[in-house]
């Protein structure tokens, strides 16, 4: 017990003698949902496209070393994909077409290794992990179908409200895991008190079912950072 204590206030007064940054970030994300299996999900006729949408919200920048820090974020951003399906039958038409648009409170802490490239300018690369909380999402669209080959086609419009559970689900309307977590990388350059940044993230919670298929998050970005020194 004395080790772990003792180990405890040295994390403690490194962290309090370390260099904190804070400040805040946004830009692009490009996200949308992926599935392993896709050639079996082309089989069936279904596609998922991304969407286009962004990512704004607080950044810490811990130094632990002379190039190493840790970057926890707490982020807003928007996620979710562009679903598209039809039929394999011939003669049969069931098409349908939904962006499906969520809402998350995303954590990611990533950690950091800082390369000097001179006078003001340094470049950084690193990865880390994250978790996000869904807040709200829906899915738009519509559907066409027929009964008969040949026959009339019916529309259906697609408006649902997303409803997250605890589990991914495929039950009726747009049900949405809530919680999500995955792993992400990251490179860029620092100038002074601005990093600009790429960033790929993917998901490993199951967070969403279609038709017997289990889809997970997939994102790639762009990021603007402004920080300011505060220890």
């Amino acid at each position: 017990m004395k080790n772990v204590i003792f180990l405890l206030l040295c994390i403690s007064a490194n962290t309090a003698m370390a260099q904190v940054k804070i400040g805040i970030a946004g830009g692009y994300t490009s996200a949308k949902y992926v599935q392993t299996s896709d050639r079996a999900l082309n089989d069936l006729g279904i596609r998922t496209s991304p969407i286009h949408s962004y990512h704004a919200g607080l950044v810490t920048d811990v130094k632990l070393g002379n190039n190493l820090s840790l970057r926890p974020s707490l982020l807003y951003t928007v996620l979710g994909t562009q679903n598209n399906g039809q039929s394999v039958h011939p003669g049969i038409t069931n098409y349908y077409s939904s962006t499906i648009k969520l809402s998350y409170l995303k954590l990611p802490i990533e950690l950091l290794y800082e390369i000097n490239g001179g006078k003001n300018l340094s470049f950084v690369i690193g990865g880390g992990m994250y978790v996000a909380k869904g807040l709200s999402g829906t899915e738009k669209g519509e559907r066409y179908y027929n009964t008969t080959p040949g026959g009339p086609l019916t529309k259906v419009p697609i408006d649902n409200k997303v409803a997250f559970t605890y589990t991914s689900s495929s039950a009726p309307g747009t049900t949405i895991k809530e919680y999500d977590y995955g792993c992400s990388i990251t490179g860029g350059i620092v100038f002074k008190q601005v990093q600009l940044s790429a960033n790929l993230s993917h998901g490993f919670s199951k967070i969403y079912s279609n038709t017997g298929f289990n889809y997970k998050n997939f994102t790639a970005g762009v990021s603007a950072a402004y920080l300011v020194s505060i220890h």
